[in-house]
């Protein structure tokens, strides 16, 4: 696990598994979310309590002050992203809600561009255009304008989810501007302030209740494994890897969730849906290398 490459692709795989958990418990999409970060919470407060001497006494106060804000804008985006992203998996399925969460590259590159005057590579395009296209094709057999099924919101749900995912990282990477040290801090910061607000959002929805045994195993895996670990890899390798190999390898997330969709609840593509996902890929891929470029 001292590979980077190695703990890049543990992590895309891992993270992989979060739209197959989803389904996996008869809870709500927004209880999902709270019980997700809520599990991470009280994990990585257990190990912060255990490492308290290698991270939190060595913890940079003023640097800590700069950075909360956008750790905790970085919380409220991403319980949103769930929000979003939990509802779309459970209507189009787990490959197809994963896609349409990577469309995030493409609104980080317009977020960038009109922000902060980041000039967008002449790839970018091309990969814009593969991708909608892509989106489209893969989109097709649940869209109907003048009946817009629950289908239909489940691709318009994972289309918002890119959104929330790109405003999560534009945070984190402000976050990351102001503090300097362990990268676990930035993480278990943003993880609490989710479980805030999407506790908030339940109670606001009227949807929270208490967990199901049948169902606390799988949402502990969830939370303590796969949020934490998955994001912990990404983020430690994804400082070393090349550009190129890097925007690969995350691509594991989308064609993981596919196969074990497939393979776990049955999740039947068309063909034309096969299609689309491939040139999606491909688009994200690109826009991925042009954005880092």
């Amino acid at each position: 696990m001292n590979n980077p490459i190695i703990l890049m692709a543990t992590g895309a795989i891992l993270i992989a598994f979060s739209p197959i958990l989803t389904k996996a418990v008869e809870l709500q999409a927004t209880p999902i979310g709270f019980y997700r970060f809520f599990f991470a919470t009280l994990t990585t407060t257990l190990y912060l309590i255990h490492k308290k001497n290698e991270v939190l006494y060595t913890i940079d106060k003023k640097e800590l002050r700069a950075a909360l804000p956008y750790m905790a804008l970085a919380g409220l985006f991403f319980s949103i992203d769930l929000f979003f992203w939990n509802r779309s998996i459970l209507s189009v399925g787990s490959g197809v809600a994963t896609l349409l969460a990577n469309t995030q590259v493409f609104y980080l590159a317009f977020i960038g561009a009109l922000l902060f005057k980041e000039r967008l590579n002449l790839l970018f395009y091309p990969a814009l255009v593969l991708s909608i296209f892509g989106v489209s094709l893969t989109s097709s057999p649940y869209i109907d304008i003048s009946n817009l099924s629950d289908k239909g919101m489940g691709i318009i749900y994972g289309l918002l989810t890119g959104m929330s995912y790109s405003l999560v990282t534009l945070c984190l990477r402000k976050a990351n501007d102001y503090f300097k040290g362990k990268q676990i801090i930035i993480i278990y910061t943003m993880t609490f302030f989710a479980m805030v607000f999407s506790l908030l959002f339940s109670l606001i929805e009227g949807s929270l209740e208490i967990i199901k045994s049948s169902d606390l195993i799988y949402m502990i895996i969830y939370g303590s494994l796969i949020h934490i670990f998955g994001w912990l890899f990404i983020s430690r390798s994804i400082k070393v890897i090349p550009i190129a190999l890097a925007s690969l390898l995350l691509l594991l997330q989308p064609i993981c969730a596919t196969v074990l969709g497939y393979l776990i609840y049955t999740e039947e593509l068309e063909l034309i849906q096969v299609l689309g996902m491939l040139i999606s890929l491909l688009g994200i891929y690109l826009a991925m290398r042009a954005r880092n470029s």
